[in-house]
């Protein structure tokens, strides 16, 4: 019989959340110039079998932004559970497979419901390139 994987996600939390508006922004000009950057981590509860914690942030490049409506940081933290996996490969798998998508979900649904009674209206990111982490850190 095979193993079944779950993901389960335990706390969501925003550490960081920071939006404010560019008072020289041009409503009738390109509203895609804003550009990103991105950071992630894994840490694994050490002594807590199938226990990680994902933190994520999306915030805007200032420097290479043009026109952007917005400056804005957001910060997300979850602890995910996962139970079912054959081994600690295949709960990392997952993890970084379903859980990253999963808060940076959360990111842009938090981020679109702080803008939507700004000024320049509701602030929506488009997809996300993420490269899994290259190494998962013990907390």
């Amino acid at each position: 019989m095979e193993n079944t994987t779950q993901l389960q996600l335990e706390d969501l939390l925003f550490p960081l959340q920071e939006v404010r508006t560019n008072n020289g922004h041009d409503v009738n000009g390109d509203r895609a110039g804003t550009q990103l950057q991105y950071g992630q981590q894994v840490q694994k509860m050490e002594g807590q079998p199938g226990r990680y914690a994902l933190i994520a942030s999306v915030r805007t490049d200032n420097a290479a932004s043009k026109n952007a409506p917005y400056t804005f940081a957001v910060e997300a933290y979850a602890v995910f559970n996962i139970t079912g996996a054959a081994d600690e490969a295949a709960e990392q798998q997952a993890l970084l497979a379903n859980g990253f998508p999963m808060l940076m979900g959360a990111i842009r649904e938090h981020l679109a419901q702080l803008t939507v009674r700004a000024p320049w209206g509701r602030f929506l990111i488009n997809s996300i390139p993420l490269s899994p982490p290259t190494q998962i850190n013990f907390i």
